[in-house]
């Protein structure tokens, strides 16, 4: 993992734990004050997202320079999405992997458009932080394109690292030797066992898991009468014109 990334997972760690505590002591004070709370620790998770994006591509030395800036206040989630998700937290553990999904997909939201502005960047490798769940352990340290939407579960603090095909080469994760390690989390018996032996992890893992619960990210900023980014890259289909002119369209990128 890159410095800048392992720092960014760090910051992302520590910012989700703050957003957590913080809705937590404001519940009682009704879900418009949880909301204000959430919204404005997207602002910081956003924010952070670009900073590590550009610190990434230049530990990486990849000049990628964006050809647009990122329109902030457009990557939080609406008021009446916020609302209608907080009204259904039956308790306290409901509202945490809420806050947390909502603070985090602002930030994995935030890589993606950015990676989209970006023609010099060509994707990036999924990072993450062992102990790992086995559903992310299988996709870690693949490349995957610029245009890939990032798929995650609940609570799963997985991040972007922006980079080329050529810089990726070697940035790849040994699932067997974290399974070996005690860092894969999840696992059965059989198949912990069965990838200690030298069997795939990816097709251990989805025998059983099929799709592992995995959605793409941005979920969370779905709105009546207009596309997420990830809704507006996927419509592109890899043609990185039409992706920021649709991204500027829907306001994530200035005009």
């Amino acid at each position: 993992m890159l410095e800048s990334a392992r720092d960014h997972y760090r910051r992302q760690q520590n910012l989700t734990a703050r957003a957590v505590a913080e809705a937590r002591r404001r519940a009682n004070r009704g879900l418009g004050s949880v909301a204000q709370a959430i919204r404005a620790y997207q602002v910081l998770a956003i924010t952070l997202a670009l900073q590590a994006g550009a610190a990434e591509l230049a530990e990486q030395n990849i000049a990628a320079p964006p050809v647009a800036a990122v329109n902030p206040s457009a990557l939080l989630t609406g008021d009446a999405e916020l609302a209608a998700r907080l009204e259904k937290a039956a308790d306290g553990y409901v509202l945490d992997r809420l806050v947390a999904t909502f603070v985090q997909d602002a930030g994995r939201t935030a890589s993606a458009v950015d990676m989209a502005r970006r023609p010099g960047v060509d994707g990036y490798v999924r990072v993450l932080n062992p102990p790992s769940c086995s559903r992310c352990a299988i996709l870690a340290g693949r490349f995957y394109g610029w245009s890939s939407g990032f798929r995650r579960h609940p609570l799963c603090d997985c991040i972007h690292q922006m980079s080329t095909h050529q810089a990726a080469v070697g940035q790849t994760v040994d699932v067997a030797a974290m399974a070996a390690a005690g860092q894969v989390m999840g696992l059965t018996s059989v198949q912990g066992e069965a990838i200690l032996a030298g069997a795939e992890p990816s097709q251990v893992v989805n025998t059983t898991s099929r799709a592992a619960g995995l959605t793409v990210s941005s979920s969370v900023l779905q709105r009546s009468g207009r596309s997420t980014p990830a809704e507006v890259i996927a419509l592109a289909d890899g043609d990185r014109t039409v992706a920021i002119a649709g991204l500027r369209a829907n306001g994530y990128l200035a005009a």
